[in-house]
């Protein structure tokens, strides 16, 4: 739970528009070898999520670091599920040449 209340809930995504917000957040593209970049990237991902939320990348970062923490470790995951289906769409590619 995040937000101003312990009774508001956000929905996490993972998509084109999440790597969006992060960029015009940010001014570069996602590279995840950092802590900030993968904090920035769940602060984005709630963004994404909850396109009518008033929630300042500032009141995000004061949260309780368990909730970031598993905000990071879920981005992690879904990141490397999509690393996983690109390669595998890029040897279908290949295999068909």
């Amino acid at each position: 739970m995040i937000g101003k209340s312990r009774e508001d809930d956000y929905t996490l995504v993972y998509d084109v528009w999440t790597l969006v917000i992060f960029e015009r957040i940010t001014n570069r593209a996602f590279e995840g070898k950092t802590i900030t970049d993968w904090a920035t990237l769940a602060y984005a991902s709630i963004l994404s999520g909850n396109r009518d939320m008033s929630l300042s990348m500032d009141e995000f970062f004061r949260e309780d670091p368990s909730v970031l923490n598993t905000m990071v470790d879920w981005l992690k995951k879904q990141f490397e599920i999509s690393k996983q289906l690109r390669d595998e769409e890029s040897d279908d590619a290949s295999k068909k040449k």
